[in-house]
C-alpha cells in the first residue's frame, strides 16, 4: 500500500500560542486547577468564572506535572486514522514528542533526532510502525498507546461497522481518549451528539466546513475538541511570494470541490489579489482512486500529474505544490526533474521530506513539535477533568522554512542570506533519485 497515495487530509493543527509551549514541573496532587475548580463548581457559579479559573491554572507550568489514574494505572489512548498517509505519522510523532517535552513520556530512541529504525520496515514510518517502536521501550509511567488500540479505517466507511472499531469505541473499551487522524474517520467518530470517550481530531482539511466542528471557537459537542488554523495556507503562499517575488504562480488541482479545497485555491487567489501576481492553474489531473490498493490507478494519477506540470511550467514563474493524488514520493523524482529542467522554484504545501528530496521550499518539522506540545497539553487538561469542548481550538503559527540549497543551485537561484539564516532545516541534495 502506498504511503502517500490515499484520500488526502491536510494537517491543520496546534492549539495554544507559542508563548505557552514551555515545559513545566511541580507538584501534582495539590495542583492549582483542583483548588480553583473546587471554588467555582457550585451550580450557581457562572461558566465564565469556571473557564477563567481553569485557564488561569493552565497558565501555571505545574498544571502539566504527570500523574496516574486514581487507581494507579496508566491512561490508555487509542489512535484512529482514515487510512495510510504520511502526514498522520508525522502528526502522531509530533504529539509523542510534545508529551515527551512536558514530561509524560520518557526519552526513547524512536523519538530522538537521527532515529533510523523505520528503514527496517517495508512501509517506512507509519502510525502502526511508530506504535510498534514505542512498544519496544518502557516509555511512560502515565500513558500507554497500545498497538491493539490502533484502528485504520482504510478509507472505507464500511469498516466503521467492524468488530475492531466497535470494540474501541464501546463504553467498556478501557480507552480514556481517542486521537482521530483524518477527515474521514473524524467525521464518523463525531456524528453522535454524545459519546463516552473524549476525542481529539487532527489532520483535517476543513474541520468546520466538513461539519466535524461547529465553529472555530466551539466544537459543538462536549466530548470533542479539534485544532483549527484557518490561515495556514495563506501564510505559506505569502511566505513563498516574499521569498521568490514571482509575477505568475502556477498551481495544480483536480477540478472538483474537494480538489479545490485540498489545493487551497481560494486562499491562493486571495493572496494573489493582495500582492498583485496572477495565477495560472492546471486542472488536467486525475482524482484519487477509489481503491487505495489499485496500483495502476495510482500510477496513472502520478503520470498525469507529471505531464500536467511539464505543460504548466513554461507559463509561470514558480509553482505551489498542494496536496494531490499525483504528488507522491513515487512521482517526486520526475517532478523534480521537470522543475529543474524548466528552472522553476517550488513550494510544497506539506511534506518536509519532499524538500529534502528536491523541492526548493516548504515548511519544516518545527511546527509539528510545537503543535505536539499543544496537543499534549490538551490531553493533560482532559485527564484533569476539563471537557474537551471547553478547550481552545484556534492555533496560528509562523511558518518555519525548510529549504534545499542543492535545488537552489540547480535552478540558478541565489538564496538570500537572511532566508538561509531564518530556515529551520537546510538540505543540500540536488533532487530525489529513483
Amino acid at each position: 500500500m502506498k504511503m502517500n497515495q490515499a484520500i488526502r487530509a491536510v494537517a491543520v493543527a496546534g492549539l495554544f500560542s507559542i508563548a505557552l509551549l514551555a515545559t513545566g514541573c511541580g507538584s501534582g496532587a495539590g495542583s492549582p486547577v483542583k483548588e480553583s475548580l473546587a471554588a467555582t463548581t457550585d451550580a450557581a457559579a457562572p461558566r465564565a468564572a469556571l473557564d477563567k479559573a481553569a485557564a488561569s491554572a493552565e497558565d501555571d507550568e505545574s498544571y502539566y506535572t504527570p500523574f496516574k489514574k486514581p487507581d494507579g494505572s496508566r491512561f490508555r489512548i487509542a489512535i484512529m486514522q482514515s487510512g495510510e498517509y504520511f502526514s498522520y505519522a508525522d502528526v502522531l510523532e509530533g504529539t509523542l514528542k510534545g508529551l515527551m517535552t512536558i514530561g509524560w513520556i520518557r526519552e526513547v530512541p524512536s523519538l530522538l533526532p537521527g532515529f533510523a529504525g523505520y528503514a527496517a520496515y517495508k512501509d517506512g514510518k507509519t502510525v502502526p510502525n511508530i506504535l510498534a517502536e514505542l512498544a519496544k521501550n518502557d516509555y511512560s509511567d502515565y500513558l500507554e498507546f497500545p498497538e491493539q488500540a490502533f484502528f485504520d479505517l482504510k478509507w472505507n466507511d464500511v469498516n466503521a461497522k467492524s468488530h475492531e472499531y466497535l470494540r474501541l469505541t464501546s463504553p467498556g473499551s478501557g480507552v480514556d481518549l481517542i486521537i482521530a487522524l483524518g477527515t474521514q474517520v473524524s467525521s464518523i467518530l463525531t456524528k453522535p451528539a454524545s459519546f463516552d470517550i473524549p476525542v481529539i481530531v487532527d489532520s483535517i482539511s476543513d474541520p468546520v466546513g466538513s461539519g466535524i466542528l461547529a465553529s472555530l471557537g466551539d466544537s459543538g459537542k462536549d466530548y470533542l475538541t479539534g485544532a483549527v488554523d484557518p490561515d495556514q495556507d495563506i501564510r505559506q503562499v505569502r511566505l513563498f511570494y516574499s521569498v521568490i517575488k514571482f509575477k505568475t504562480l502556477g498551481i495544480l488541482y483536480e477540478d472538483s470541490e474537494i480538489g479545490r479545497a485540498y489545493g487551497a485555491v481560494d486562499d491562493i487567489l486571495k493572496v494573489a489579489k493582495e500582492n498583485g501576481f496572477s495565477v495560472t492553474a492546471s486542472t488536467e489531473l486525475l482524482p484519487d482512486p477509489e481503491n487505495e490498493d489499485d496500483e495502476e490507478a495510482w500510477a496513472a494519477a502520478e503520470a498525469r500529474y507529471v505531464t500536467a506540470l511539464d505543460a504548466l511550467c513554461p507559463k509561470v514563474d514558480a509553482v505551489y505544490l498542494a496536496v494531490q493524488a499525483g504528488l507522491s514520493e513515487y512521482s517526486l523524482p520526475d517532478i523534480v526533474k521537470v522543475l529543474n529542467r524548466h528552472k522553476k522554484p517550488s513550494f510544497v504545501m506539506e511534506g518536509k521530506n519532499f524538500v529534502r528530496d528536491g523541492i526548493l521550499l516548504g515548511e519544516s518539522d518545527s511546527n509539528l513539535v510545537a503543535k505536539g506540545i499543544f496537543n499534549g497539553k490538551k490531553i493533560v487538561s482532559i485527564f484533569k477533568g476539563r471537557k474537551p469542548r471547553e478547550l481552545p481550538q484556534v492555533y496560528e503559527h509562523v511558518p518555519h522554512i525548510a529549504i534545499n540549497l542543492g535545488s537552489a543551485s540547480t535552478l540558478g537561484y541565489d538564496v538570500p542570506i537572511d532566508i538561509i539564516a531564518s530556515a529551520d532545516e537546510v538540505f543540500s541534495s540536488e533532487g530525489a533519485k529513483k
